[in-house]
Formats: C-alpha cells, structure tokens, sequence
C-alpha cells in the first residue's frame, strides 16, 4: 500500500507574525492580546492532542513548527508551548523543525534554542539585497539576515536550514548569484530556492506581473546551487547528502499527516483507498469552539482519482520520481503503461528519467514541471474511467 494510514508527520500553525510580508499568501496576522495568544496557543495543544489519539498508532518521526512566526511569540510561551507539544508526543521526534524569522533572533531565543531538542532551524532570508527586501516587503535588514544567521550558526547540533526568494521583480541575475554566495557562507545545511509567485490578493499581485520578472535569476541561482555540492532533489529544495527535509518528503510521497492549528491542513486515508482533507477554521472565534464544533474544520473527500493526481503531482517534483512498483499495486494499474504517450513524447526532448523502479523528471525536466503535469492532466482526462 503507498499510503501510510498512521501519520508519522505533525505539522503545527502558528499563525501570529510581526508583519505580513507583501508576497506572502499564508494564513497569519498580527496580535498584541497575550490572552488571545495563549487561548489560541492553548486550544491547539488541544487539537494535538485529541487528533493523535484519534488517527496515530505510533509517535511521529517528523514535527514541523511553521506559520506565520512561531519565533514572534514571547520566548516564555514558545518554550512553554514547545514543552506541552513533546509531553503529548510522548517522544523526541527523529526532525524537529522550527521556523525562525531574523528580525525575531536575540539572545532569548538563542538561550532557549539551545536548551530544545529542536534539530532543524529553518530560516526566512529571502534575499541579503536591501533592495529585493524592500519590494518583498520584509520586516528586516541584510545585516539583521546577517546577525541571525551567525548566532544560529554557533548553536550546536542543529541543522540550518535557508530560505531564498528569486525572479524578484527588478532583479538581475548577478543579485540572484549574489544571494546565494552570501548564503553559502554559512554552509547551510540546506536551503530552499523559491520562484516568486504573484499570489492573488497580495499586494505584489497588484503591483506586478510575471512580465517583471526575470526567470533567468531563479534558474542561474539553482544552477550555481548544484553547482556547488548541493543535492537537487525538489524543485525549489537543495540540501547536502542526507540533510534532506524529512518533513517535506513525507508530503511529496503522499504520506498521511497531522496539522494542527488554525487554518492548518492534514491529510488522511482509509482501506478503500480514499482519503479525507482536514482544514481546521481560519476564524479565531470556530477555532476556539474546540472539538465539540471540531475547531471549525472544513472536509474535503478524496477519490483514488484526486489521490492518483496528487501522486503524480508531488512525486515529480522530486528527483526520486514516482514509486512505480508501490503506486501500481496501490492504484492497481501501470502507471507507466498508462501515461505512455506523454511520457515517451517527454522522453524524446530528454526529460524523462525511466528505469525498472522509478519514474522522475530528469533534472533539466523539472524546470518544466508545470507543462509535464499540463499534459499529464489533459491526457488523464480522456482516460479517468479505467480507475475512478
């Protein structure tokens, strides 16, 4: 079977920031009510709580703290929070993310990071440019990117992990570059390349179009990454041998997972190879009506079909591809056998990576990731009766 039933993956939404950044599109906002906080803080621990006594049988391998800023809340009820997380846990998770924003990096933090078995410190740099900061909207400085790093840089056993923002409106490929050397030279431990997106209902969406982006800065940027010694094994992730993100991989090979917290999203499945999609409310007051109106979460069934889709989607993002002998027998069909057509069609421009196991977009392929799954869809379309 290729999808876990038990989730070994917890994913926890703290949706308080300091600023919402321009381009940002996830769910965050601005609190200064330390009783809201803490409600919401509370309430969440709650969900934990009952969700992994209602879907897992065993502790979770991987525990992902993101938002939003956890790191914006008061250094006292983070460590607090984080204390209560591991006791529902009942273990210390193989990865333990945390994402960190620099402008939020003091000695409080660091002191508190330090006494945590947090593993993995990933960190939003976007870009080392003031003037790529300054169009993105971040709430900081290259020299607040700069202090950041070298303190968390000092800590001990933990991996950093980087955030980078390319194809920013008005950038050049030499500032793309630059980004990145300022960046390795923390030797980070892995870090994440993103091609802006124009979000709808953000405010860059209103300012610019994709004709003010150059997308040379992302793919010479990528390039001088692998270039350099890091593994290219997603999309827009880079990392050294076996510091690859635990946590994403876990979403990118369909596994079943937790999320807990306003507005976040876990993702289940049943013996007849379906699934279920749990997005729990974004409104404060449905959220904090607790499980009695179960957090206010909204459920999106998922045919074999969506699940079939899905799969495809996220596998080839990925360098490893798409399991081919345990989607088979999940879906019961010939994935290759299926996609033939397009797949030989991709093949012949040089973008197909096919062996006996797996199938995977080559590393040239994935820069053309959305076209594949374009073709991809519009072929699945014609043939969706042989498994629905």
């Amino acid at each position: 079977m290729s999808f876990r039933a038990d989730p070994r993956s917890l994913y926890i939404h703290i949706p308080f920031c300091v600023k919402k950044c321009r381009y940002c599109d996830f769910y965050s906002f601005f609190s200064s009510d330390d009783s809201f906080i803490r409600n919401i803080l509370s309430e969440t621990l709650n969900q934990i709580r009952i969700y992994k006594a209602q879907y897992c049988k065993s502790n979770f391998k991987t525990l992902y703290i993101g938002g939003g800023t956890p790191t914006s809340l008061k250094t006292a009820d983070l460590g607090f929070f984080i204390e209560k997380i591991l006791e529902i846990c009942d273990s210390v998770p193989e990865e333990f993310t945390i994402e960190i924003n620099p402008e939020t990096v003091d000695n409080n933090l660091i002191s508190l990071l330090a006494e945590l078995p947090v593993n993995r410190l990933s960190i939003g740099i976007q870009s080392f440019n003031s003037n790529m900061l300054e169009v993105i909207g971040r709430n900081c400085s290259p020299r607040a990117n700069f202090n950041a790093l070298e303190m968390l840089k000092a800590l001990d056993n933990k991996n950093l992990s980087l955030d980078l923002i390319s194809s920013i409106p008005g950038q050049i490929v030499s500032e793309a570059i630059d980004d990145v050397k300022k960046a390795l030279r923390f030797a980070p431990d892995h870090i994440s390349l993103y091609y802006l997106t124009l979000e709808k209902k953000t405010p860059l969406y209103d300012k610019y179009s994709d004709t003010d982006q150059d997308e040379n800065c992302w793919v010479e940027a990528a390039d001088y990454l692998y270039e350099s010694g890091y593994n290219h094994y997603e999309i827009s992730n880079f990392a050294k041998s076996g510091k690859e993100s635990l946590h994403n991989m876990n979403y990118w090979r369909m596994e079943s997972y937790l999320g807990c917290g306003m507005s976040a999203v876990s993702t289940v499945y049943d013996e007849n190879k379906c699934g279920s999609r749990l997005t729990a409310s974004s409104v404060p007051e449905n959220f904090l009506a607790g499980p009695d109106k179960q957090w206010g979460t909204k459920v999106e069934k998922l045919s074999s079909y969506d699940l079939l889709v899905e799969t495809l989607m996220m596998g080839f993002r990925t360098s490893e591809g798409v399991d081919l002998e345990k989607n088979n027998d999940y879906f019961n069909l010939d994935i290759r056998e299926l996609l033939l057509p397009v797949i030989e069609g991709w093949k012949n421009k040089g973008y197909i990576s096919d062996d006996n196991k797996n199938l995977a977009l080559s590393r040239s392929g994935r820069f053309f990731h959305n076209s594949f799954m374009i073709d991809i869809l519009r072929y699945l379309e014609k043939v969706k009766y042989n498994f629905t």
